[in-house]
């Protein structure tokens, strides 16, 4: 039986991640397949940004199943702010070094101690934001295709987003002291991690696969004057019950 603490509220706060298994069945995944197909892939790129908005099937997965269980870690509603599709292939197949996800995706442009630098990305722009803003922020990585040790599986420093913002000394310092771990996944699978927790992973090493619909939820508002992008989606108290 799985321990409860390994997957609720607890494990998010202390070790940073929490896998929920099947979160999403089989007819649910093919049919978000056939509706990724419709999206032009960058050509080198093994992703597609900015799917927030384009598709009602993956509107309702956030106000359903994937926004629920955002909910349910953080207790209170969410809204979603960004939606990117990573898809490892035999052609695009990357490392991914430990990092932290630092930067946030805004309405527009303001002046505010603690954001910056400044990129646009999309046609949206987007800032590294301060440890406060980013350490209450939640992803959910939603698998579509099996993600095994040696498949592209998610690998992590658990408890390493409570450090908050790391230089890279501090990164070092912690790979060396923190043991790595492997997080495999089912297709299905639904992975929430904060953003501040040291992940990566390796490229894969059989020929399949690794579709991740990567959803990232707020908690919070920004501080004045800065919003959340126009067409985020707020999943509200009627659907978290």
């Amino acid at each position: 039986m799985t321990d409860a603490r390994a997957t609720g509220p607890g494990a998010l706060r202390n070790r940073g991640f929490v896998l929920r298994r099947s979160l999403l069945q089989r007819d649910e995944i093919e049919s978000l397949r056939n509706e990724l197909e419709r999206f032009d892939m960058p050509k080198g790129r093994g992703g597609v940004r900015g799917l927030l908005g384009r598709s009602r099937l993956l509107h309702d997965l956030i106000v359903g199943s994937v926004g629920r269980f955002a909910c349910s870690l953080v207790g209170h509603p969410v809204r979603a702010v960004k939606l990117t599709l990573f898809d490892k292939t035999p052609g695009s197949n990357w490392t991914l070094p430990l990092h932290q996800d630092r930067v946030v995706v805004v309405d527009r442009r303001e002046d505010v101690e603690g954001f910056g630098p400044w990129t646009v990305k999309n046609g949206q722009p987007h800032a590294q934001a301060p440890a406060e803003v980013l350490s209450s922020l939640l992803a959910v990585r939603v698998h579509l295709d099996d993600a095994p040790e040696d498949g592209g599986a998610l690998r992590v420093i658990p408890g390493s987003h409570t450090h908050g913002t790391l230089s890279r000394l501090d990164m070092e310092t912690l790979l060396k002291e923190k043991p790595v771990q492997v997080c495999p996944a089912n297709s299905g699978d639904a992975f929430a991690m904060r953003p501040l927790l040291l992940h990566g992973s390796l490229p894969a090493q059989r020929p399949d696969r690794r579709r991740v619909l990567h959803f990232e939820f707020a908690t919070g508002e920004l501080p004045p004057p800065l919003l959340w992008p126009e067409g985020s989606i707020l999943v509200p108290d009627s659907e978290v019950r």
